[in-house]
């Protein structure tokens, strides 16, 4: 959130000359997003994002696991007790995250970037217990409905033997 409001150079530039005041930042963010997590998790969807957008390439590793993962496991916490599923928008090249983001209690992995991240038998590695949300990039959404078809027929064949998909 922090990074989308300042914009990604803002952003770096603040992180470096400024970090004690982000991070002030992200503790208020934090602690008004676990006010919302049990409004959410009480409400009568099954499944809700959370956050998302998320750029391995500004944050890196350490920032990811720090600052993210603990306010993952929070709200899987909250919303777990509740019965309800969870996922995070990973619609980047998630690369150098991908085992943290296996790790964690999320549900699945929305907008999972066919084209800037790993095939599916490699999420599949990663991601095992978790559902993957295709994203599909603006390009391809321009194609024709026979498009459409014909390249999700290509990526579930590539996709391995995972359950529950199928070209049928």
């Amino acid at each position: 959130r922090i990074i989308s409001d300042f914009g990604t150079a803002a952003f770096c530039i603040e992180w470096m000359d400024n970090r004690d005041e982000i991070l002030r930042l992200y503790d208020i963010l934090r602690e008004k997003m676990a006010q919302i997590y049990p409004i959410v998790a009480g409400s009568p969807f099954r499944f809700s994002n959370y956050g998302g957008n998320v750029t391995p390439e500004v944050i890196g590793r350490r920032v990811f696991e720090q600052y993210y993962l603990p306010v993952y496991a929070e709200a899987c916490e909250v919303f777990h007790k509740a019965g309800k599923k969870i996922g995070v928008h990973f619609d980047a090249d998630n690369r150098t995250i991908m085992d943290l983001i296996g790790n964690t209690g999320l549900d699945y992995i929305e907008a999972y970037d066919i084209t800037s991240s790993p095939p599916i038998p490699e999420a599949e590695k990663y991601f095992k217990d978790k559902v993957l949300w295709l994203n599909w990039p603006s390009g391809r959404q321009l194609l024709s409905e026979e498009g459409i078809i014909g390249e999700t027929k290509v990526i579930i064949a590539s996709s391995g033997a995972k359950t529950g998909l199928s070209s049928a």
